[in-house]
């Protein structure tokens, strides 16, 4: 995902990955499972406190979600239930995430996160039936600080007294 981390602590993000979710339980005594692939874009807001090397933060995200793949087993019988269009294919929702980044260098931090997604549609397109996704994880990770900088021209001329405009039309 990409981070922009300002100097007064708030910051934007946008993230787009992929995740694997699922349930199972028994009913009338037959397994019934699910699994299911999604691939997800979510941009968000946080706030981090910047405390020298430890810096604790909290960020909270809306979420799109697009059912990539998706099965049910009930007993020995499987169905897709993308293609039987049992269940809806796009989900949407917020992700509340709290999570520490330690700095390593100016450049090289790692970090510890709780992600919590709290789905808000109902997946079910059966009437009188209510699917939710609610999911969490924990997250450790690497970020690699990338910047961008001016280059300025006197850095990239020689040092032996050539003005700019002969030294880019290549006189002297």
């Amino acid at each position: 995902g990409y981070h922009y981390i300002p100097k007064n602590g708030l910051f934007f993000y946008a993230n787009m990955g992929m995740r694997k979710g699922g349930a199972s339980q028994v009913y009338d005594g037959v397994n019934v499972n699910w699994n299911m692939q999604y691939a997800d874009v979510d941009i968000g807001l946080g706030y981090m406190l910047n405390k020298r090397q430890l810096k604790p933060y909290f960020s909270a995200a809306p979420y799109f979600g697009y059912m990539l793949k998706g099965d049910q087993t009930v007993g020995n019988n499987s169905l897709d239930i993308k293609q039987e269009k049992s269940m809806k294919t796009t989900d949407f929702g917020l992700i509340f995430s709290p999570g520490l980044k330690i700095a390593l260098s100016s450049y090289v931090a790692c970090y510890a996160e709780y992600k919590y997604i709290l789905g808000l549609e109902n997946l079910e397109t059966a009437t009188g039936q209510k699917t939710y996704n609610r999911a969490y994880s924990f997250n450790l990770g690497v970020a690699i600080t990338i910047e961008k900088r001016k280059l300025s021209i006197p850095t990239m001329l020689p040092k032996n007294g050539r003005t700019v405009k002969n030294y880019l039309e290549n006189k002297e």
